[in-house]
């Protein structure tokens, strides 16, 4: 068994007891070792923690041997966050978490409430409603502009969406003083008074729409006075205007007149402008009546569109209108 003697000593100390060896003593400190030889200490601590990196309650020992250190991180334990929303964010604090927090966001139909359905969202564009994405369907119409007619105009159907202005035109001549009196065209009351033209007319009370005229060799028998074609003996009329006489079968001229000569053969013959073929006859009159009456000529095998004549023979007067029925 060793024995330590220390210096000026009577006893000895049995150092066959001492364990530690040179790296369970602090470093730089000497000991005795087991067999009576003086150990020089290796242990040192070399940590990095800080106080803020350990958790707030536990003790630790960072460089020094002697000095205990209590951490200062928080417990945070199963933190969490609820409720965020799309595009949000939340800070999380700093400290020790246990693993069993969660940041939760909202669901993304609590975020995209509408009711628009595919056929109420352009089409080619998407949105989401309610959490699902939905692909429109709605119809595009470009701009339009329409003129206003005779017959009502659907300008947009149901269920588009119009990408450009929708126009109405207007007609500066559409004033009170152009139409009918007491008829009413878009709103505007007419306050003119005459004689005014259908679709059917040929010639109206001095408004002459197939421009006729009086025929060489025939000029001073006919003349076209305010509101009407004054005739005497014999006079030929004509246009050249082409007449479409397509879906009509009479040709009708309203007129009053005398019979000239006691003539009971008095005539109206529709003859064809350029090769003066006759078309068809009708008889005038057979009296002298002075009566303001209508004749018609029939023109159902004449369905094609054509320029004519009127011939007026041993008749005076005058002709009011020639229309198509």
């Amino acid at each position: 068994m060793a024995r330590f003697y220390p210096s000026g000593g009577t006893g000895g100390a049995d150092v066959s007891v001492v364990t530690a060896m040179a790296d369970d003593v602090a470093k730089g400190k000497v000991i005795v070792g087991p067999d009576g030889e003086p150990i020089t200490g290796e242990l040192e601590l070399t940590g990095t923690a800080a106080d803020s990196q350990v958790l707030a309650g536990q003790t630790y020992y960072n460089t020094d041997l002697h000095e205990k250190r209590t951490g200062a991180m928080a417990n945070q334990g199963a933190w969490k966050s609820e409720g965020l929303a799309a595009g949000a964010e939340v800070a999380i604090p700093p400290g020790y978490h246990n693993g069993g927090g969660k940041v939760t966001a909202k669901d993304l139909a609590s975020q995209t409430p509408g009711d628009a359905t595919a056929a109420q969202i352009w089409t080619g564009r998407k949105a989401w409603v309610n959490g699902q994405q939905v692909m429109g369907t709605l119809a595009i119409q470009g701009g339009s502009t329409t003129i206003p007619g005779t017959a009502a105009k659907t300008i947009v159907t149901p269920n588009k969406i119009v990408t450009g202005n929708i126009v109405v035109a207007g007609d500066p001549n559409l004033i009170p003083a152009n139409v009918k009196k007491g008829v009413p065209i878009f709103g505007v009351m007419g306050i003119a008074e005459g004689y005014f033209p259908t679709a059917t007319d040929l010639y109206l009370r001095g408004n002459n729409i197939k421009s006729f005229r009086r025929l060489s060799g025939t000029e001073s028998s006919a003349s076209f006075d305010t509101g009407q074609i004054t005739i005497s003996s014999f006079v030929q009329i004509g246009t050249d205007v082409t007449v479409n006489f397509t879906g009509y079968s009479r040709i009708n001229i309203q007129g009053k007149v005398d019979i000239t000569s006691g003539s009971q053969s008095s005539s109206i013959r529709l003859i064809d402008y350029d090769s003066l073929g006759v078309l068809a006859t009708v008889v005038w009159d057979s009296s002298p009546s002075a009566a303001d009456y209508s004749k018609s000529i029939d023109i159902t095998a004449f369905q094609y569109d054509r320029k004519v004549r009127l011939e007026f023979s041993k008749a005076k007067g005058a002709i009011y209108r020639v229309w198509l029925s």
